[in-house]
């Protein structure tokens, strides 16, 4: 099977990257292709899909809307967003839909975000701001379009959308301060032009939550203003490979698992491009300062134990600083340490059994990391640990067991991913390395 993404210029497209990490996770022996082309030769495409020498396409711009002449079917959602991004042949029919409405929509539930009978300001008024809004009016929000010419703004949406409101960037800033969402489809802040916003900084007050379909830097300049404010801010690459995977169910390559799989390619990319620390967290005896070595040689990244940062600040070791100190200021030197290293680039990170205790540590951790949680049983880690230098597992086995039973739940809450280390050092190394390495 043969696939592959259509336009004009594909340079620094990440769609090949996505759509073949895929085919490895599924065990499919496809091909996915980076397609340049000249508007005059589209009809070639249309005819290699049909003659099946093409099993589907991806479609960028310039062609969204171009390619539609060659469709026998439209589906309804890209239809009223007027562009098509994904095709493929059905029962004979060369059929268009577009997976961006589907790729944001899964954006907002993985986020949590919740659009019903909220205001929602869309920044912009090109092909994604389409995508979004109907996917904004079909989930029961009210959208505000906010253009620099409102008026131009609304002669492109009237006759495809009712029921939306129409503002310049200037009324920004009276809008009453409520439960209300921001998105941005425009290029601004863009990488190389990070210092842009598309709005001032004294805006963002007014919005719970902030959305840049931009992915590349990781956070906008306007993501940088609602993280300084304390509100929940996302940015665009969760819904550029949502978008990708979606393909994949309409060309009847992913039945399950859709979410699953998403999230899996999504933490790889993030990792590959922004490079996020991977944080193993766990039981003591779990293996993560192991782990964490044999990543970080494979990867040729630092390694970084945050216990034993800890005791070169303090130049004793953990038992000593437990006896000396107590676990309170134990813990308040483990969260400094934490600080310190979570805002770094590039790091394997092995951290303490307790890290965990304290919610600050993992919401440092995730700011710039993807977290792994150590799944070892309580069966095994009995049986395997030293309690010699764990100050709180030197009195007995039914300690472990007591600890063990607190923090489990938290470390599966703390977690972006699982690993069950109940096997063989190297099998646990190898899924380990499926999991963060495209």
């Amino acid at each position: 099977m043969s696939y592959g993404l259509l336009g004009e210029k594909l340079g620094h497209s990440y769609s090949k990257i996505i759509h073949e990490d895929f085919y490895k996770i599924q065990n499919l022996n496809y091909l996915y292709e980076l397609i340049e082309i000249k508007k005059e030769n589209l009809k070639e495409i249309e005819k290699k899909i049909r003659s099946k020498q093409l099993s589907g396409v991806n479609i960028t711009i310039p062609y969204k809307t171009e390619f539609i002449k060659y469709l026998d079917i439209i589906s309804e959602n890209a239809k009223a967003i007027g562009a098509v991004n994904t095709i493929y042949l059905k029962n004979g029919k060369l059929i268009g839909d577009n997976t961006d409405y589907y790729g944001f929509k899964m954006t907002l539930e993985y986020n949590n975000i919740n659009c019903k009978d909220k205001n929602v300001y869309i920044l912009g008024s090109g092909g994604s701001a389409r995508a979004i809004l109907k996917c904004i009016l079909d989930l029961g929000g009210k959208v505000f379009i906010v253009s620099r010419n409102k008026n131009k703004a609304e002669e492109k949406f009237k006759d495809s959308f009712k029921k939306i409101n129409y503002l310049d960037y200037s009324q920004l800033k009276d809008i009453d301060k409520d439960d209300n969402i921001l998105i941005n489809c425009t290029p601004i802040g863009m990488y190389p032009k990070v210092e842009d916003s598309p709005i001032e900084k004294e805006i963002i007050k007014n919005f719970k939550a902030v959305i840049d379909i931009i992915y590349n830097p990781e956070t906008t300049k306007l993501l940088k203003y609602a993280k300084e404010k304390n509100i929940k801010y996302v940015n665009g690459l969760f819904m550029l490979v949502a978008q990708a995977i979606k393909a994949e169910e309409f060309w009847g390559n992913i039945e399950e698992n859709l979410f699953e799989i998403i999230e899996k390619i999504y933490f790889k990319l993030k990792l590959q491009l922004y490079k996020n620390n991977i944080v193993l967290i766990g039981m003591p005896g779990s293996g993560k300062t192991s782990f964490g070595k044999r990543i970080s040689e494979k990867l040729n990244r630092k390694f970084v134990d945050l216990d034993e940062e800890i005791e070169k600040v303090k130049n004793m070791s953990i038992s000593q600083i437990f006896e000396k100190y107590g676990e309170k200021k134990f813990r308040e030197i483990e969260s400094e340490i934490t600080q310190k290293f979570s805002k770094q680039k590039d790091l394997i990170i092995s951290t303490g059994g307790g890290i965990i205790k304290n919610n600050k540590n993992i919401e440092a951790l995730k700011e710039n990391g993807i977290i792994i949680f150590i799944d070892r049983s309580l069966e095994n880690l009995i049986n395997d640990i030293d309690v010699k230098h764990r100050p709180l597992l030197k009195n007995n086995v039914e300690h472990i067991k007591i600890l063990y039973n607190e923090r489990y739940s938290i470390y599966n809450k703390a977690a972006d991913i699982i690993v069950k280390n109940n096997t063989n050092f190297n099998n646990v190394l190898e899924k380990i390395l499926n999991n963060i390495v495209i």
